[in-house]
């Protein structure tokens, strides 16, 4: 299986503005905006990374981090950031509308799990994500804790974003088609070069989505063994089935 390391979103802005013929910084901020733009676009769960935080309840809603993307599951409660294990204990499954399903039916937040063993309750709390904060239909709960799971922005030192290596082409001639678009008087070059990394932006962003999703071996394995299942009629033959990758289909 192969690697795509995650680097700093600096590496297409620097790669976009030597094209461009730019030098200095004074369109380093400019080019930065739009790179977030086309790293937006192409969308990639491979550049988030998951974290645990614990936040304070103030009246009906707790403040989400700023590098928070998706929420995932939340406890309530404080139980730590090292507490991996017991929201795959009580968050189990997702449901399909990407609810959070626990032993005691659909919810979202699991409420009073106790010492993380058993429950102590189980009332379910109804909530949304609001202006980057979780606000509960219930005031009940304030001045509690609330330990959530979520995917949250990776981050280099310099606190630029970080992006899959498969996504430099694509960013790099999107900022590269930004700049010539945003000339007060583009000659026919200008024109012509703009067409050209229109197209290469669309075709290097639809080729990082693929590579984005391209499946492991484990989970070619466990696509296979439910296409195969018998007891769902598919799979019976599967001798005579063809085969893509070393896989049976």
């Amino acid at each position: 299986m192969s690697i795509n390391k995650l680097i700093s979103i600096q590496t297409p802005i620097v790669d976009a503005m030597e094209m461009c013929g730019i030098e200095g910084n004074k369109d380093q901020m400019v080019f930065t905006r739009w790179a977030y733009q086309a790293e937006k676009e192409i969308g990639s769960r491979y550049q988030f990374i998951k974290k645990i935080a614990v936040l304070d309840i103030e009246g009906c809603a707790a403040c989400l981090p700023q590098d928070a993307a998706y929420m995932q599951r939340a406890l309530l409660g404080d139980f730590g950031c090292d507490c991996t294990d017991l929201f795959y204990r009580w968050c189990a499954t997702t449901s399909t509308d990407g609810v959070f399903e626990s032993p005691v039916g659909p919810t979202f937040l699991v409420v009073d799990a106790g010492s993380g063993e058993s429950f102590n309750s189980s009332v379910p709390i109804n909530c949304e994500i609001q202006d980057n904060k979780i606000v509960l239909m219930s005031s009940a709960y304030s001045g509690q804790k609330l330990t959530v799971q979520y995917l949250g922005y990776k981050t280099d030192c310099d606190g630029f974003l970080e992006i899959g290596e498969n996504h430099v082409l694509a960013i790099r001639n999107y900022l590269c088609m930004n700049y010539f678009l945003r000339k007060r008087r583009p000659s026919n070059e200008d024109f012509y070069k703009i067409n050209l990394y229109e197209r290469e932006w669309h075709r290097e962003c639809g080729n990082a989505r693929g590579q984005d999703s391209v499946l492991t071996e484990g989970q070619r394995a466990n696509v296979v063994s439910m296409l195969h299942d018998p007891w769902i009629g598919i799979g019976i033959a599967t001798n005579n089935a063809a085969t893509y990758g070393g896989w049976s289909y």
